[in-house]
C-alpha cells in the first residue's frame, strides 16, 4: 500500500473533533450506501464492522487520557476495479493544547508500489470535501475550503496573510482572474484544474482591484500576474529572490493546451497537485498531528492482535468442539473438564496429579511470559519504525532544502555563462581575439571529490598551497556530513570553488591588488597579511 493522499484540517475551538469526525462519517457512509458501493453503513463503537462483500470499517478509540485528550481513527478498506482504497479518518481532541485543540487528518493510500503511482490514482475523498463544506477549517491562519475563494480588494489582507503565514503546511493558490467578465467561466476553470488539491491547498481568485493591491504588497520575485496561476509553498521569504523557485507559475499557454472542450485534462490536474500533496506525504507532520497519528498507529496494532487473537480462539474452541465427544452438561464435572483441559495443552499420556497440574501451571506461566515478551517487542519495533519515518521524512526535508540550494546555483552559474558568452562576443568584436583565450589551470587546483579530501588541503598540516591564505576553522564532522548525504563530488567541488575564489582575493589583497569596496593595502597592514 501506497499513501497518496493526506490533508490536515485545524477546527475551529468552538468544533469537537471527534463528533465532527463522526457525523461526516456517518453522512459520507450513507451517501456510498445510497449509491450501491456499500450494503450497510451503520456500525456501533469500537470493533471491525462489515460493510459490504468488499468494504470494511475499522474503529478504534483510544482511552481518554488524564489531560482530557481523545483520539480515534476510522478506516474503511474497499475495493473495487481500480484496486484496494483505504481512507483513514483521525480525529484527535486535545482540549488543553495552546493551539489547534481539535484536529483531523484524512488518509488514503491504494495498494500499488509508488507513492507517485498513488499521488497519480487517488482523488481527495469526498469526504475531505464534506468537512471542508461543513466546518470552519483553518491551516495555521489560512482558511480551508472545498471551492476557490472569489477575492474583492476589501478582502485582499486575507491573501497576503495566508502567503506570508509561516504556520501554514499547505500551499497557497493564487488565481488572478485573465479579463474582468465572465468571472464563472474562470471559476469553474480553477474549480477543475485545483479538484486534485481540496484539503491540501488554498485557493483565491483575484479580481482586477485585488489583483493591482496585492502587487504593490510583494517584491519583483514573488509577483503575481494577471492570468498567472501561482503555487505559494509555506515558509514564504519575500525577503529571499531566490525563494521565489520554490513557489512555480502557471502561465496561460501551457493551461490552454489542457483544455479539452472546455475542461482540463487530468494529466495537468494531477501535475499541479503533484507537490502540494507529496509535501504533506513526506515531509514531516506538525508536532501534534505526529504524535497523534503515532498513538493511534499503537492503539490500533494493540486492538488488531487482540482481535485477531479472539478469532484464533473462537475458531479453536470450534475445532475442539467437533472433534471432542458431546458431553450430557448434567453429567460433566469440574473434574471431567478439568483431564479434558489436560489433555489439550499436556497430551493423554497425562491424567490428574498433583505434577500434572504443576507441569500445566508451569506451561501456561510460560506461555503468559511468552506473549508478554512478544508484546514488549511489537512495541519497541513499533518506536523503531516511527524514529526511522521520523528520520525519512528529516532527511527528505534535507534534500528538498539540497535540491533549491542547487536550483539557485544552476541560475546563478546561468546568468554568468551568459555574461561569458557576451563579454567574450564583444571582445571578439572589438578585434581583441587574444583576450578569449584562457590558460589551463595548473593541476594542483583540481578539486577534490569529496569533503574529507577537501578538509585536508584547508587544516593544519597541509602542504597545498592554499593552505597558506585559506584555512577552515569550523567543526570537522558537520562538513563530514555532506559526504553522507551526497555521494558525488558535486557540492566538494562547488566549495573548493569557493575556496578558490578566496584564495585568489587573500593573495590578491597581500600583493597589493585593489578591489572594489576595499582600498589597497599599506606596506604596513600588507606584512600583516597573512
Amino acid at each position: 500500500m501506497a499513501l497518496g493522499y493526506r490533508a490536515i484540517v485545524r477546527l475551529d475551538d468552538s468544533d469537537d473533533a471527534i463528533i465532527a469526525a463522526e457525523s461526516q462519517l456517518v453522512a459520507w457512509l450513507r451517501e456510498k450506501k445510497k449509491k450501491g458501493t456499500l450494503e450497510t453503513a451503520d456500525w456501533d463503537g469500537e470493533g471491525e464492522f462489515r460493510l459490504g462483500s468488499n468494504a470494511r470499517l475499522t474503529v478504534v478509540h483510544d482511552t481518554e487520557r488524564p489531560d482530557g485528550s481523545c483520539r480515534r481513527l476510522y478506516r474503511l478498506m474497499e475495493s473495487n476495479n481500480r484496486g484496494t482504497f483505504t481512507v483513514s479518518l483521525y480525529a484527535l481532541s486535545v482540549p488543553r493544547a495552546k493551539s489547534f485543540p481539535n484536529t483531523l487528518v484524512v488518509d488514503v493510500e491504494l495498494d500499488v508500489e509508488t507513492v507517485d503511482q498513488a499521488i497519480r490514482t487517488v482523488a481527495p475523498p469526498r469526504l475531505m470535501r464534506r468537512i471542508l463544506d461543513s466546518h470552519r477549517a483553518f491551516d495555521g491562519r489560512m482558511p480551508l475550503t472545498g471551492e476557490p475563494q472569489v477575492v474583492r480588494k476589501i478582502d485582499v489582507d486575507t491573501v497576503q496573510s495566508a502567503i506570508l503565514d509561516q504556520a501554514r503546511t499547505a500551499s497557497v493558490i493564487v488565481a488572478p482572474l485573465p479579463w474582468p467578465d465572465d468571472e464563472e467561466k474562470w471559476r469553474a476553470l480553477i474549480r477543475e484544474l485545483t479538484s486534485y488539491s481540496v484539503g491540501v491547498a488554498s485557493t483565491f481568485i483575484l479580481d482586477e482591484a485585488a489583483t493591482a493591491i496585492l502587487q504593490q504588497s510583494l517584491p519583483q520575485s514573488h509577483q503575481i500576474e494577471k492570468a498567472v496561476i501561482r503555487t505559494f509553498a509555506p515558509k514564504v521569504d519575500i525577503e529571499s529572490p531566490e525563494d521565489s523557485l520554490r513557489h512555480p507559475k502557471l502561465y496561460p499557454k501551457t493551461l490552454i493546451r489542457y483544455i479539452r472542450r472546455g475542461k482540463v485534462r487530468n494529466e495537468l490536474v494531477g501535475l499541479h497537485a503533484h507537490a502540494s500533496r507529496l509535501r504533506f506525504i513526506e515531509r514531516d507532520l506538525p508536532g501534534d498531528v505526529r504524535r497523534g497519528l503515532d498513538i493511534l498507529a499503537r492503539v490500533h496494532a494493540e486492538a488488531q492482535r487482540n482481535w485477531d487473537l479472539e478469532r484464533q480462539i473462537v475458531d479453536a474452541q470450534s475445532v475442539i468442539q467437533t472433534q471432542e465427544p458431546r458431553q450430557d452438561p448434567a453429567v460433566a464435572t469440574p473434574m471431567t473438564r478439568l483431564s479434558v483441559l489436560i489433555n489439550r495443552w499436556l497430551g493423554d499420556d497425562w491424567a490428574i496429579s498433583d505434577s500434572s497440574l504443576t507441569k500445566l501451571d508451569e506451561l501456561l506461566e510460560r506461555r503468559t511470559f511468552e506473549a508478554a515478551l512478544r508484546h514488549d517487542e511489537l512495541n519497541k519495533a513499533a518506536e523503531v519504525r516511527e524514529k526511522l519515518e521520523n528520520n525519512i521524512r528529516e532527511l527528505r526535508a534535507q534534500v528538498e532544502n539540497l535540491s533549491l540550494d542547487l536550483a539557485v546555483a544552476e541560475e546563478e552559474r546561468r546568468k554568468y555563462e551568459r555574461e561569458v558568452v557576451v563579454l567574450r562576443q564583444r571582445l571578439v568584436a572589438s578585434g581583441r581575439v587574444e583576450l578569449v583565450y584562457v590558460e589551463r589551470e595548473d593541476s594542483v587546483w583540481d578539486p577534490p571529490d569529496d569533503i574529507l579530501n577537501l578538509l585536508e588541503r584547508i587544516t593544519p598540516g597541509s602542504e597545498h598551497i592554499v593552505f597558506s591564505r585559506v584555512e577552515f576553522t569550523g567543526d570537522e564532522d558537520k562538513a563530514l556530513e555532506v559526504d553522507v548525504y551526497e555521494p558525488t563530488p558535486r557540492y566538494a567541488h562547488a566549495f573548493w570553488d569557493f575556496i578558490h575564489v578566496l584564495y585568489d582575493y587573500a593573495e590578491g589583497r597581500a600583493q597589493g591588488a585593489h578591489f572594489r569596496g576595499c582600498p589597497p593595502l599599506s606596506d604596513e597592514r600588507r606584512d600583516r597579511w597573512p
